[in-house]
């Protein structure tokens, strides 16, 4: 009999122990359930953003392609070396679709938001480059660009980085030398060297394809970074 209640002391001192265990055990397999359930809905997540990114971009595209078809064209052609025909015609038709293509990207901003964030840059790209080729002297520049072509066994974009390695050597040589200002150049050594480096693609481009076609994307260049080329013009003492 004292054995018998000894055993039930036992059992009686052992439930509570084992009532927790079982609820850790349940706490720990809801945990469990809950975490994958996170995990498949933080998927679920990601899969529709990505979804809906690439619908964004599609939608960009569209965008770019539909209004601004002539322009990629000319840059085909003259990338590829074929003879880039551009004509008064063709550059008022884009023209006139400038607002249109401005509505049409306030609508994927409206629609994507933060989805389209990449496009940006782009978007302000081309809007920059509408505003200066489809009047006065952007436009008599991407008109003087009719009839060229490029030399493509001059490669412009081998040509550009032989120069900026050049002018990279030619700064450090200069550096070692302690020579920390350039007054016939208007400015500090690291100006002169960030122009020179800038200049590069430029000089490519006249290498390849003629002044002309070299004119025209200096000139686009310094508008769409005019903000950007002021501030290192300061950074750099220039």
């Amino acid at each position: 009999m004292r054995v018998l209640w000894s055993f039930v002391a036992v059992v009686l001192a052992a439930a509570p122990m084992f009532a927790a265990s079982v609820g850790d055990t349940a706490q720990t397999n809801n945990a469990i359930v809950g975490n994958n359930e996170a995990r498949e809905k933080l998927a679920r997540r990601k899969s529709d953003g990505v979804a809906k990114r690439k619908d964004c971009k599609k939608a960009f595209e569209k965008c770019v392609k539909h209004h601004m078809d002539y322009f990629e064209n000319f840059q085909k052609h003259y990338l590829t070396g074929r003879t880039v025909r551009i004509s008064d015609e063709g550059l008022d038709g884009m023209c006139r679709n400038k607002m249109s293509f401005h509505a049409c990207v306030d609508q994927l901003w409206w629609t994507c938001g933060k989805d389209i964030h990449w496009g940006e840059e782009r978007s302000n790209y081309y809007t920059s480059l509408l505003d200066f080729i489809c009047q006065g002297q952007g436009r008599e520049a991407f008109l003087l660009l009719d009839g060229m072509s490029c030399n493509t066994k001059l490669n412009i974009g081998r040509y550009t980085v032989d120069c900026q390695k050049t002018s990279l050597i030619r700064y450090h040589t200069a550096k070692k030398g302690r020579v920390n200002h350039l007054p016939q150049y208007g400015g500090s050594l690291l100006c002169r060297h960030v122009q020179e480096y800038r200049s590069c693609h430029r000089r490519a481009l006249e290498k390849s394809c003629g002044n002309h076609l070299a004119d025209f994307i200096y000139q686009l260049d310094n508008l769409i970074n005019k903000d950007r080329y002021a501030h290192e013009m300061k950074l750099y003492r220039c």
